[in-house]
């Protein structure tokens, strides 16, 4: 496990809307022993820096400013074409983890969702979960996912509900460069059209993608 007597060397990203959360937040990596903190209230501004330095650790919360969706954001980041970013540990913030949100998270590339408020020891804690487990990140299906999680969370669904919904990440194409992949990220950002995930049966084939009509915005993300 990772030591935290050598926190100094790690920098973590935080991406919250509040710049009071931010300050916060910064407040109790400091009281961990993390030294470097990079901390953003615009998650466009905080990729274009990672993408020029990546960090060791991304802290982002789920209600995003100007109606970016976190899930897209995340699943953006997990895009092989940005080596090494798509590898950075990825701990999502939310008021009210609610069991959907945490699976779709998960599902779109997450290391963990910690609740709010949280304290800086089970800030400490979490982290030193998801570093533990960064090696775990296995492609699938075009995107970097914790895969072991995720097979755990659809094993017991299926075993409690053999109709439940598997969600699967689904990419194509060729692989593009890291510049286009970061501008490929930005559009896809905003929460105006459905998340690209395919669903599928419990036998891998493919079900109708939702419509605006029936899909349930999977945060309350308010334009600002």
């Amino acid at each position: 496990m990772w030591n935290f007597a050598n926190t100094g060397s790690l920098e973590v990203v935080v991406i919250d809307a509040s710049k009071f959360q931010l300050s916060l937040t910064r407040t109790m990596l400091s009281q961990i022993g993390v030294r470097r903190t990079r901390a953003y209230d615009h998650p466009i501004e905080a990729l274009s820096d990672m993408m020029a330095e990546p960090s060791g650790l991304i802290l982002v919360d789920a209600d995003l400013p100007l109606n970016i969706s976190c899930l897209r954001l995340i699943y953006g980041l997990r895009d092989p074409a940005i080596v090494p970013l798509c590898f950075t540990p990825i701990v999502v913030t939310v008021t009210d983890p609610t069991k959907t949100f945490v699976e779709e998270a998960i599902r779109h590339g997450a290391n963990s969702v910690l609740a709010k408020p949280y304290s800086p020891m089970m800030l400490k804690q979490r982290i030193e979960r998801v570093l533990a487990d960064r090696d775990k990140l296995v492609l699938k299906d075009g995107r970097y996912i914790l895969a072991e999680i995720l097979d755990t969370m659809e094993a017991r669904a299926l075993s409690s509900d053999p109709s439940l919904l598997a969600a699967i990440l689904h990419s194509g194409g060729e692989t593009p460069s890291p510049k286009a992949a970061l501008k490929a990220m930005i559009d896809m950002l905003w929460l105006d059209d459905e998340l690209p995930v395919q669903r599928t049966d419990r036998y891998g084939r493919p079900l109708p993608w939702r419509g605006p009509g029936n899909r349930q915005p999977a945060i309350n993300a308010v334009a600002i």
